[in-house]
């Protein structure tokens, strides 16, 4: 009797087309020995038929997943590319923050001694014009003193 197990190729175990059986029907006068009932062989030629198709599925969704894993690696090693790439850019960007922070720095420094500097100048100034403004009124106070004295002078002579 044939089953599904018989339809096995010993020598290589693959499935074998159930089309060679038939000749062997064909040739053997009593087929039902080798067989059994033709109603089980149609079965078992339809099982392996659906068997056949299944595998031929699964080997075309095996395919295509294939073909997807290949994309998805691309699509994979391209964003890792990308990734590699935002990295050194950030990288650079970071040594270029960080030069600008350290510039910013020292024109703050910069700029708050000139502040001090300023600050210092207009004191000076202030005092400056308070000497100035009591250097302007002694000299005032000699002139009229020195006015004073001369006529005083020209009067006695």
């Amino acid at each position: 009797m044939v089953t599904s197990d018989n339809l096995l190729n010993s020598s290589s175990d693959t499935i074998v087309s159930p089309t060679c059986y038939l000749g062997t029907l064909q040739s053997n006068p009593n087929p039902t020995l080798i067989l059994g009932s033709l109603p089980e062989l149609k079965k078992k030629i339809l099982e392996l038929q659906l068997a056949e198709l299944k595998l031929q599925q699964q080997q075309e969704r095996s395919s295509q997943e294939q073909a997807m894993m290949k994309v998805y690696t691309e699509q994979v090693s391209q964003l890792l590319e990308t990734e590699k790439n935002l990295r050194m850019q950030l990288a650079s960007d970071g040594e270029k923050f960080q030069q600008f922070q350290e510039a910013l720095s020292k024109s703050n420094e910069v700029f708050e001694t000139f502040k001090q500097e300023m600050e210092k100048m207009a004191k000076s100034v202030k005092e400056l014009k308070k000497e100035n403004t009591f250097l302007k009124s002694k000299c005032e106070k000699s002139d009229f003193t020195l006015i004073k004295l001369v006529d005083e002078d020209l009067l006695t002579l």
